[in-house]
């Protein structure tokens, strides 16, 4: 036998990923620094794994069996001699946590198990893969939705049992109860003793194999003993002995021991010699130090892995090395580690290095520092970098693991923590300020019902009782109760019955507590008119001053809400297309550029890339001579310069059989069609094999390949639908689902194909299914096909959920498909939005009781708002005014408003005025209309105003509304759909150049676009094509 030898524990120290050698038996050999620190164990050397770790396929499922360290061993289960496995570790404190576990098995060298003497009769040969070892890489994992107390009470009692088994490390064994009795044997056990079937040695008593002797193994925490047995046909054989107790669990109050046999030689020396500790004690030799099982180990690595000499240089790296930093292994090889390090470092690294060979001083070998390593491309990153040396060899190991992500995530964290402190401190600001301002308002009654008229937005003030004392005509307007029939009765009437039941319960908390979850704030709620019908609005919530009325104010959202649904739709239309016509591109069947008038590649297909050698990345912004052969190359510029200068159209809109080289430097006939983009001033040109060699056979194999991709695009694009697909035929037997299918009902593929579709059905509804279905084959009346419903649909687990229907029959195959779009999270958020919206409906105040009414009404107002006389002088402002125009209160008092105006409106305005007191004519006054403002430092802003007049003061209040958001998102989204559009007409100039017609049709068959190719080729024009089958 052999034992591991101490550079492949040299190897694994310097690494940051927990790393454990395991015999074959399932003895650990040697366990690196962050291992012990994982399992808290100062040494686990010679401890059976199963101590630390338990093995599993897959831990996202509760119901996956655990794995033995036989089956994690199994030669069957290596690829390549690696595997992966999930596993649950378990420290020295009992604490449990999921692992991700990679493997790596390495073979020994051919060895002589017994100095070359002869091997006696009874000598059993080891297990087969009993001569490996087995290097694991251990991380925790994030559990989720793993639900660990359930999974171990499952198989605790079989984990135990398994504990034990490992710790006595064999294979020939029993399994025998409290009272002795043998319930289990391995057939290795019935095979040593002499018996045919293991089944001859179950229920009898333990003394029966060991001559009377079995209590001295019985509930033993671990004996071991050499003892003479006899087996069945009396011969007597050598035998170490070794128990191990099996602890109760929960639900088995039963304690057992495992028992194992191990044949010894006739001088009593074992076969395989154990010790105290139980794990193997091989004799010395050497692990094969071949590259590729040393590799093996490499490259399971979570981290960069470097082996160097002490003149620095480069002898081995692993994969995670190449993906990490861009080289490949073969320019690492032979070169100085340096070439990863920044210039201010590599520098002066080689000094390091010579400081650490002349003076012996360790000051990085050994420990773990957070330094920055380069790229290839010149990039770098920070990482942590772990150095250990090698005694027998001297070469210097070094683990890199890269931190980005974490450093990443910490700055995130550090920067949404300052914002959040910032938005906190301008609030507190804000609410200081608001609270001065309202201090100042002392107004009469006429002069703040008027403004109050005269909001945009709908206003309610109600006191601690929840009942309504004031609202203004805008709330009469919006929801269709009159002032009288609002006044002293509870807010909850505009809202959802199911907000409303529970509204005083809210006011009440507030009371209590002091605590404010909406006042202060602005939220977006679901509000009921008297007719019964809700919308969506944003509500604003303030609390006068001394703290006896609340007041609201409620913008309404429905045609905010439809505009945007409608851009966003659009815009959603628009990438639909953007990403149909890239796939089409990618499934043409020859290659295509795009080019500028530079001779610049600007765009390719996957084709262009299988035919030339390129990938695209390489292909981007080089010059399109790179495909042409060199005589043909160097005058290529020259033809597009002649092309821009007179415009001759030499190549451009023919077909032309030419030569074309790829990257490999071969060359190929092909014919080359080019075609000028419209508008775009960019060439597209689809280049085709013309290669003479097996034409027939090309061709054939280009038009199976065709129908293959179509078909995988079909697929693609079922299984990449937002909503559920079901295809049925006549008898409701399910032919076809896609992913989205699964994912929503919780059946795979396979269950769902060949069943009835009344499966997603509630009982109610399925029993009667088969019967409509038959009715409409009878009748060909069609009561759900072609339409859409909302029904309920039910899931595998047996929840139900709100879906919408929608059916139609295919013309030829007489099967019918079914789309179900699942409506849960739409009805959770209209819920969520009703909740809101009755939750900021509590609060109101009676501004005739007094002037701290009026302070929170002003407050809580969105716009600005300005009161005037008839001399156009100033009276009032709110504080919005001062944030929207840039002037102080004390600045706007005694001014006149045509301040705020731009000057060639200015010059006007008081002799407007002056026209409306001398006739009585209202332009203005009582309508809303687009203008533009003026600010304190001179820049205009464009805004909506609304003018009313004041019955009794003769006072003119006026609201402003900056617009300023609204035309930049607007404006915005504008210029996203002028790019769009461009970049859609782009994409079919380049298809209309294409050499094939080309057809777009839906689910039922209707044509939804053609190119150019597919008028000249049928006749009828691209209008005619569209919308028909």
């Amino acid at each position: 036998m052999w034992s591991p030898p101490e550079f492949l524990k040299s190897l694994l120290d310097g690494s940051s990923d927990a790393s454990l050698i395991c015999q074959s038996n399932g003895v650990i050999w040697h366990a690196n620094e962050p291992a012990r620190l994982m399992f808290n164990t100062h040494d686990p050397q010679g401890v059976a794994i199963g101590t630390y770790l338990s093995f599993f396929d897959s831990l996202n499922k509760i119901e996956n069996p655990r794995l033995s360290w036989c089956d994690v061993i199994s030669a069957t289960s290596f690829r390549n001699e690696r595997k992966n496995a999930d596993g649950v570790g378990t420290n020295a404190a009992g604490d449990r946590f999921p692992v991700a576990i990679s493997i790596v098995r390495i073979q020994q060298q051919n060895s002589s198990t017994n100095s070359g003497q002869a091997t006696s009769s009874e000598y059993q040969e080891a297990p087969e893969g009993f001569d490996y070892l087995f290097c694991l890489y251990i991380r925790k994992m994030i559990p989720a939705r793993m639900e660990l107390s359930s999974l171990e009470e499952k198989v605790a009692r079989y984990s135990a049992t398994r504990d034990a088994i490992l710790r006595s490390s064999d294979q020939a064994l029993a399994v025998v109860d409290s009272a002795g009795i043998i319930r289990e044997v391995s057939s290795d056990l019935a095979e040593m003793f002499g018996y045919e079937d293991e089944n001859q040695l179950t229920n009898r008593h333990i003394d029966f194999l060991l001559q009377g002797k079995g209590s001295h193994y019985l509930e033993k925490e671990l004996s071991s003993a050499e003892v003479q047995l006899v087996k069945k046909n009396g011969v007597q054989i050598n035998v170490r002995v070794v128990s191990s107790m099996i602890p109760p669990t929960e639900g088995a109050s039963d304690i057992g021991t495992a028992i194992t046999f191990k044949m010894v030689s006739k001088k009593g020396n074992p076969q395989c010699q154990e010790n105290r500790n139980g794990h193997n004690s091989y004799a010395s030799g050497e692990l094969p130090k071949t590259k590729n099982a040393t590799a093996g180990i490499l490259d399971a690595s979570f981290d960069s892995l470097f082996v160097m000499t002490e003149q620095c240089t480069i002898e081995m790296v692993n994969k995670t090395s190449c993906d990490m930093f861009g080289w490949t292994e073969e320019e690492f090889i032979g070169q100085n580690i340096r070439m990863i390090m920044t210039s201010e470092v590599a520098t002066n690294h080689d000094d390091y290095v010579s400081r650490y060979l002349e003076t012996g001083i360790k000051k990085m070998m050994g420990t773990q520092r957070e330094v920055v390593a380069q790229r290839k491309d010149g990039s770098t990153f920070p990482c942590v970098l772990g150095l250990s040396k090698c005694k027998e060899s001297g070469l210097i190991c070094g683990f890199i693991r890269d931190l980005t992500s974490e450093k990443k995530s910490q700055a995130v964290i550090l920067e949404k923590e300052r914002e959040l402190f910032n938005k906190e401190t301008q609030l507190i600001k804000k609410h200081t300020e608001a609270k001065t301002i309202l201090n100042d308002l002392v107004k009469n009654q006429s002069v703040v019902m008027g403004i109050l008229d005269a909001s945009f937005h709908s206003l309610f003030v109600i006191d601690d009782h929840c009942i309504i004392h004031m609202v203004n005509k805008k709330s009469c307007e919006d929801f269709g109760w009159t002032k009288e029939e609002f006044l002293g009765r509870n807010i909850s009437m505009i809202m959802t019955p199911d907000v409303a039941a529970n509204h005083d319960q809210f006011m009440k908390n507030y009371l209590s507590t002091g605590i404010k979850k909406m006042i202060g704030t602005q939220r977006q709620v679901t509000a009921r008119r008297k007719d019964g019908s809700t919308f969506p609005c944003t509500l604003g919530l303030s609390e006068t001053p001394n703290g006896e009325f609340y007041c609201g104010f409620i913008r309404d959202l429905t045609q905010q809400k439809k505009s945007e649904s409608e851009m966003l739709e659009k815009n959603k239309e628009l990438i639909r297309n953007e990403s149909l016509v890239r796939g089409i591109l990618d499934a043409s069947s020859h290659a295509l550029f795009v080019i500028d008038e530079r001779c610049t590649i600007k765009m390719v297909n996957d084709r262009s890339c299988e035919v030339f050698g390129w990938t695209k990345e390489e292909f981007l912004g080089n010059n399109i001579n790179m495909i042409m052969p060199a005589h043909i190359a160097m005058h290529h510029d020259q033809y597009m310069k002649n092309f821009l200068k007179t415009g001759i159209k030499k190549m451009i809109g023919t077909q032309r059989e030419v030569t074309a080289c790829r990257k490999d430097g071969t060359t190929f006939p092909c014919m080359l069609d080019l075609s000028e983009a419209k508008g775009s001033g960019l060439i597209c040109g689809f280049i085709r094999d013309r290669t003479n060699q097996k034409v027939a056979e090309m061709a054939l194999a280009k038009k199976n390949k065709s129908l293959q991709e179509k078909q995988d695009i079909m697929a693609g694009i079922l299984d990449a639908s937002f909503h559920a697909l079901f295809v049925i035929n006549e008898k409701c037997i399910i032919q076809m689902v896609n992913e989205k299918s699964c994912v929503v009902f919780g059946w795979r593929k396979d269950e769902f194909i060949g069943k009835n579709i009344n499966m997603i059905m509630p009982s109610d509804i399925a029993v009667h299914h088969d019967q409509y279905m038959k009715q409409y084959l009878e009748t060909g009346v069609k009561r759900m096909i072609g339409t859409q419903r909302e029904v309920t649909a039910q899931r595998k687990d047996g929840t139900t959920f709100p879906c919408v229907l929608g059916l139609s029959e295919t013309q030829q195959s007489g099967m019918i498909c079914g789309f179900i779009r699942d409506l849960t999270e739409e009805k959770a958020h209209e819920a969520k939005i009703i909740e809101k919206q009755l939750a900021a409906e509590k609060l109101s105040c009676d501004l005739e009781a007094n002037q701290g009414i009026i302070m929170g009404i002003l407050d809580a107002a969105f716009h600005a708002l300005f009161v005037i006389d008839e001399k156009c002088i100033i009276h009032m402002v709110n504080k919005r005014s001062c944030d929207v125009f840039g002037w102080t209160k004390e600045e706007f008092i005694g001014k006149n408003i045509k301040m705020i105006m731009p000057a060639h409106v200015a010059v006007n305005h008081d002799q407007y005025m002056k026209h409306y007191l001398d006739t009585g004519i209202k332009k203005m006054i009582g309508t809303q209309r687009e203008v533009t403002a003026c600010r304190k430092d001179g820049t205009t802003f464009p805004c909506v105003l609304g003018l009313s007049e004041t019955p009794q003061s003769g006072m003119i209040c006026g609201f402003i509304r900056d617009l300023t958001k609204d035309k930049a998102a607007q404006a915005a989204m504008m210029t996203k759909n002028r790019e769009l559009q461009m970049h859609q007409n782009l994409i079919m100039s380049i298809l209309d150049a294409s050499f094939h017609a080309l057809f777009v049709i839906n689910e039922q068959c209707i044509i939804q676009m053609v190119n150019a190719k597919s008028v000249d080729v049928f006749g009828w024009t691209k209008e005619e094509f569209i919308g028909q089958n």
